[in-house]
């Protein structure tokens, strides 16, 4: 049971730390909405949405699904599309993101979801388990498909949307979290595969963690955790994804714009 006095942590929110602290401060402290959002997260999530219904309304059936699925994503995105959601690369234009979201959709209908045969237990489930329970340190995951497999094994999916390919080290780390979070809700969940859908470019990535690689991820995630909990001046980093960031306008790194040096790493 969550603990209201706890204090709650999200893999996107220590990546947001470790990317900017001012970001983090603005979004996880200070919950400063702007309105604005990135046209790549939109173009995610009604790519997200579909491919739950595709396993919640589809999974039995012989009508043409993609079909369907495609009107689906179509009516979410008009009915979600806003006038904060913004554009940053030059030359493109919302219908180059909705058409690189479908393709995402066929890519998986056709090279993944044919040849799936196991059993959906949970979609876009939010579990919690504790980094350090007399800290009142929890962690939070939202899981975009477990599944188990006749063998008894369990499956993790996390889906990517990206125009980059995404860093799989990165994903090894996220997926570890959502591994330690299944294991506290499914005790007997010995046996587990993360599995990575890099959608775009058709690829699924699978990997089995060794019980040392957990720990050290657990390890270094409540470090990390330390070190949020003890900053006091949630400095700006200047860096290549400030063009995509919500809360440039306000940002006083753009205050002295000739002294911001990008970094890319």
């Amino acid at each position: 049971m969550h603990d209201p006095d706890s204090r709650r942590y999200s893999y996107s929110g220590l990546r947001t730390f470790k990317q900017c602290p001012l970001k983090y401060k603005f979004e996880y402290l200070d919950h400063r909405r702007t309105g604005i959002e990135g046209v790549e997260a939109f173009t995610g999530k009604r790519v997200h949405e579909s491919l739950r219904l595709l396993y919640e309304d589809f999974a039995e059936t012989d009508s043409p699904v993609l079909e369907h699925l495609a009107d689906f994503y179509k009516s979410r995105w008009d009915e979600e599309w806003h006038s904060g959601v913004r554009i940053v690369r030059k030359g493109t234009r919302p219908s180059d993101y909705f058409n690189h979201g479908l393709q995402c959709l066929q890519n998986f209908y056709e090279g993944y979801w044919h040849s799936d045969e196991t059993r959906t237990v949970v979609l876009e489930g939010t579990t919690v388990f504790w980094l350090d329970r007399d800290a009142g340190r929890e962690f939070k995951c939202v899981l975009d498909r477990v599944a188990l497999r006749s063998d008894g094994t369990y499956e993790i999916h996390d889906y990517k949307t990206g125009r980059r390919e995404p860093d799989l080290r990165e994903a090894e780390v996220q997926l570890s979290l959502y591994q330690m979070a299944l294991e506290t809700e499914v005790p007997e969940a010995d046996s587990v595969e993360l599995v990575l859908h890099d959608l775009p470019r058709a690829q699924t990535h699978r990997n089995r963690q060794r019980r040392s690689s957990l720990n050290r991820i657990f390890r270094n995630t409540s470090e990390l955790v330390d070190r949020i909990e003890s900053e006091r001046n949630f400095r700006p980093h200047p860096n290549y994804l400030c063009a995509w960031c919500e809360f440039r306008r306000i940002c006083p790194a753009f205050g002295w714009r000739s002294k911001v040096t990008f970094f890319r790493w």
